[in-house]
């Protein structure tokens, strides 16, 4: 019983000391530095459309309006999942 007990008391001093750690470690990165602001920190969605639109993503409506659809296709992205790949 008295195993239990000391063992209780080490992992409670452990949690504590642990959060203790990352609590220092988050203050001295910077984490809540008045100087940063909510636009340093975090990019805007239009930022990561663009971002994705230099990388080659395609909004369904670019796809559906484009001149590469073969009107006899019924399934125009294709069986790719399943690895069978039609075009």
């Amino acid at each position: 019983m008295k195993d239990k007990v000391i063992m209780l008391r080490g992992i409670g001093v452990g949690l504590i000391l642990a959060a203790a750690i990352f609590f220092g470690l988050l203050m001295l990165t910077g984490y809540n530095h008045p100087e940063k602001t909510f636009e340093d920190v975090y990019i805007s969605d239009e930022d990561v459309i663009k971002r994705a639109e230099e990388l080659g993503m395609m909004f369904i409506s670019d796809y559906l309006n484009s001149d590469t659809i073969d009107s006899n296709d019924t399934n125009p992205v294709g069986d790719s999942v399943n690895g069978n790949s039609s075009k």
